[in-house]
């Protein structure tokens, strides 16, 4: 009796530390995805707004350390907000053009990877505004 008590505590131990594994390395690579998605809105707000208002055909980028889902080009995309399927940037015709006449363009920055627990996705919203520059 004693050993089954011994052997179901050892169980749920070790049990316990496997999911605080896999918990801190989905938090380590949520912190790398969002650290990531800052570097892109940041290198959006340097670009001209007209620049982006009326070329921008959507973005995808690598994020170090993370493993891309299956069936997505890449783990990172950075689309218009009203695109239906933020995965791909290559659609025809393009879902992520702007009206010309925009002072705000809603950006959708996002990232969807593959770890040990399965599918995660991070998705940031930054609304690129006017301001006369």
């Amino acid at each position: 009796m004693a050993m089954t008590i011994m052997v179901v505590g050892l169980f749920t131990v070790f049990d316990s530390l496997v999911t605080s594994q896999h918990v801190n390395d989905r938090a380590t690579n949520q912190a790398l995805a969002y650290q990531e998605i800052q570097a892109q809105i940041e290198t959006v707000q340097y670009l001209p707004f007209v620049t982006v208002a009326q070329d921008f055909k959507g973005l995808s980028f690598a994020v170090k350390g993370l493993r891309v889902a299956v069936g997505s080009p890449s783990v990172g995309t950075v689309t218009n907000l009203a695109n239906p399927n933020p995965e791909d940037t290559t659609l025809a015709p393009n879902p992520n053009l702007f009206p010309a006449n925009a002072t705000k363009l809603p950006l959708r920055f996002r990232a969807h990877w593959v770890d040990a627990e399965g599918d995660a996705i991070v998705e940031v919203v930054y609304i690129l505004v006017y301001r006369g520059i």
